[in-house]
């Protein structure tokens, strides 16, 4: 096994190259808005079509924005829930053209919109909404990235205080690395490539592996909860920190060393405890490292 040497502070760390394996499923942590970050391929459909058949079953309506032709779309649906699930009712398709020319693509216009839906939805029987829409059709709706990423709060919030439920996903072929950055804080749970993680009121829970191709979104999500008032980190479920993970959590602690407070990694695995004491971040000021 090949390792590498890398400096963070005045320390240095061996992260393995290769020879880990391939790495166990990631359980997804769920949240009422959530982002996927997928590769193209089957995987990321499989998630998508899981979430809408979960969702359907708790008795929400589904709307599905979309930018592609209607019999392509159809086919998709019908491929990722089985049968002419347009005929119940209960899925809905929402032209992202259509939703931006209502809407201007103004988030003040979106939220009223959205607030309209969801009281549609109830007043026909259903539970509450629930909303699909991909990078593609979101950038239709809102062209603007300060716009779409206020309306990507707006739906958090929404959601924090409404029958609603969001998922959101990405596609790494067809983002950029700046986009995906912006928007995963944006939401209340990610579900990405290697690692998920999700943020309550009382932490930000992290699971799977964080390494270099994904640190940057984690460092997204843990500046995006400690933004909103968090500080712990649950990382019992983390089962590979690199150095790169390291270095967001060192990257995160000045602006809560300058109101005095304190971020704390609760129950790490004791591979990554290892990590975190290589890397010195027991010895540091405003971190605890608590079993």
């Amino acid at each position: 096994m090949h390792r590498t040497a890398i400096t963070i502070g005045d320390r240095r760390m061996m992260t393995a190259d290769t020879g880990r394996g391939p790495a166990p499923a990631v359980r997804w942590l769920e949240g009422p808005h959530t982002a996927l970050v997928h590769r193209s391929g089957h995987a990321g459909d499989e998630r998508v079509g899981a979430w809408m058949d979960r969702e359907l079953s708790q008795g929400r309506q589904l709307f599905y924005k979309h930018t592609e032709p209607d019999p392509e779309v159809r086919h998709r649906l019908t491929a990722l829930l089985g049968g002419d699930v347009l005929a119940s009712g209960q899925v809905s398709l929402i032209e992202a053209a259509r939703c931006h020319a209502e809407t201007a693509g103004q988030p003040a216009a979106l939220r009223s919109w959205h607030l309209a839906l969801i009281e549609q939805a109830r007043d026909a029987g259903h539970r509450g909404v629930a909303i699909v829409c991909d990078g593609t059709a979101l950038r239709t709706i809102t062209p603007d990235p300060a716009a779409m990423l206020e309306h990507e709060l707006d739906l958090t919030r929404l959601a924090a205080s409404n029958p609603l439920t969001v998922l959101c996903y990405y596609d790494t072929s067809t983002e950029t690395p700046t986009t995906l950055q912006q928007v995963v804080g944006a939401h209340t749970a990610l579900d990405d490539i290697g690692f998920a993680a999700r943020r309550d009121p009382e932490a930000l829970t992290i699971s799977g592996e964080i390494d270099i191709s994904n640190a940057d979104r984690f460092g997204a999500v843990l500046r995006a909860a400690i933004d909103h008032g968090t500080r712990t980190v649950e990382i019992s479920e983390v089962r590979h920190l690199a150095a790169a993970g390291c270095h967001v959590v060192l990257d995160a602690l000045p602006r809560l060393r300058a109101a005095g407070q304190t971020l704390v990694l609760l129950r790490p695995g004791d591979s990554v405890r290892q990590i975190l004491d290589i890397a010195g971040l027991g010895e540091t000021e405003n971190v605890v490292i608590s079993a």
